[in-house]
């Protein structure tokens, strides 16, 4: 996953809405809410680097336990 990809390709992104920043997932739930774009931004990066982790966490997993 690239983290520069358009928010319809990453797992969470940010919205802005009624003076709050809400991170919404990729089904459109609201994860987390913020008051600033910065810290929404900044938590959206995380949601999406520990998404990435455990995908290829999984991933791999899955790889070797196949016969």
């Amino acid at each position: 996953m690239n983290p520069s990809a358009s928010p319809d390709e990453q797992p969470y992104h940010v919205v802005a809405a009624a003076g709050e920043y809400q991170i919404q997932d990729d089904q459109g739930r609201t994860v987390m809410v913020c008051r600033d774009t910065r810290s929404a931004t900044h938590y959206s990066t995380l949601l999406i680097q520990a998404f990435q982790r455990g995908y290829r966490a999984g991933y791999r997993a899955a790889k070797l336990s196949q016969p």
